[in-house]
């Protein structure tokens, strides 16, 4: 509506009708302004901390981890089915829960976005030296970070392991081989599904942050989570595969010793040693495939040393530890063009709850020769000859006791 300008004159002075009309205030002046005009209350102080409390955090924020991985879950599946809405709800809630968490974990993540804010480089170096030093400074606070991420490690590496057995089974058609081909294919094709499907549940809550999910932001979240996902899953196998060899390397000595003890219950049972089909035959039998297999184990047992394992472990679990840093600096910058080295730092962290199982798997098939049979048959290689006549200095032949 259009305002028009006043033109008249102003006279301060009240019509005299209207001043006989005025009634006189008898009242007490109150000079406290209304609830509704009063400053608002300042928020109660938080609760100060206890280990009761800290310890009871780590169940809370297990629990917040498996509601942010369902969030995340269904926000991909939302994504492709184009339910634009049901992701800016699960983005709103994602944003209101990371409020609620519990109090050592905030403080944590808080710390650590003052010191990477303060980081003018935001090298990596010092980025392991803020993320490092926040976490030995607050240790509930870490344990609550990493528990929180267990629920993600649940669902890569257990489509990881369906994969395998998926795979595997149906690689069992073509034969031993196929069962091996088939299973690792599995276990990648498996993985890869699980970090991708976090992944764009991720990008889709993190682009609908705002109150809305465009389409451009849903093809979006789409690519950057696959490529993303690839590259992660790339990572984990590669130090999976790695980490495999390092641990067979240094236990070797207790991978040899488990070799020959399988031999001699096979040579023992009147098995042709130098037929690779004829021990692959001879396995097939359940009680001596048992019988050989715990001889093995008890042998690689006794061979190896606490020392060697302790090796072995604290290896394989700083490989995995940065393979997890690696494959979310360079998953990210491929998928976006950009990378963040704190949330590199960050993830090499949380994905301790993986890099734990990963390592004792590959520790647990290095701790004998698991009745591989190139061990077998190279162990009876590297037997010594059997007792025979040796020709002395003298030219005459002494048989050998």
């Amino acid at each position: 509506m259009a305002m028009i300008p006043f033109k008249g004159e102003y006279d301060p002075e009240p019509p005299a009708a209207t001043v006989a009309k005025m009634v006189p205030f008898k009242g007490v002046y109150d000079a406290t302004p209304p609830q509704s005009l009063a400053a608002p209350a300042a928020a109660p102080a938080e609760k100060p901390r206890t280990i009761l409390g800290d310890i009871a955090g780590v169940g809370t924020a297990i629990g917040q981890g498996i509601s942010n991985t369902g969030r995340m879950l269904a926000s991909t599946g939302n994504t492709i089915s184009g339910d634009a809405p049901s992701v800016v709800r699960a983005a709103a809630a994602q944003a209101a829960a990371e409020k609620k968490a519990p109090a050592a974990k905030r403080e944590l993540m808080a710390d650590i976005a003052q010191k990477k804010a303060a980081d003018p480089d935001q090298g990596v170096m010092s980025a392991i030296s803020n993320v490092g030093g926040s976490m030995i400074d607050n240790p509930a606070g870490a344990t609550q970070f990493v528990a929180e991420q267990a629920p993600n490690s649940v669902v890569s590496l257990g489509a990881g392991w369906a994969g395998a057995k998926t795979g595997a089974k149906i690689g069992a058609r073509f034969g031993p081989k196929g069962a091996a081909i088939g299973g690792v294919a599995g276990f990648l094709g498996g993985m890869f599904l699980g970090n991708a499907s976090l992944e764009v549940g991720g990008k889709a809550m993190e682009k609908a942050a705002d109150g809305t999910y465009t389409p451009i932001e849903q093809g979006e979240a789409l690519s950057e989570g696959a490529v993303k996902g690839a590259v992660i899953t790339g990572v984990d196998a590669l130090t999976l595969g790695v980490g495999g060899k390092i641990a067979k390397t240094l236990n070797s000595p207790a991978m040899a010793a488990g070799a020959k003890a399988e031999a001699g219950v096979l040579k023992a049972a009147g098995v042709d040693m130098a037929s690779r089909a004829a021990i692959e035959t001879a396995l097939l039998d359940p009680a001596l495939r048992e019988a050989t297999k715990a001889a093995g184990l008890a042998a690689a047992k006794a061979a190896g040393t606490k020392k060697v394992k302790a090796a072995t472990a604290g290896t394989l679990l700083t490989m995995e530890t940065a393979g997890e840093g690696v494959g979310e600096y360079a998953g990210e910058y491929a998928a976006t063009g950009k990378a963040d080295t704190y949330d590199a730092v960050l993830e090499a962290a949380a994905g301790f709850t993986q890099s734990v199982p990963e390592t004792a798997w590959n520790m647990r098939n290095a701790q004998g020769n698991n009745l591989n049979k190139a061990g077998i048959i190279q162990s009876m290689r590297n037997q010594p000859p059997p007792p025979g006549p040796v020709t002395t200095a003298s030219g005459q032949e002494d048989v050998a006791a």
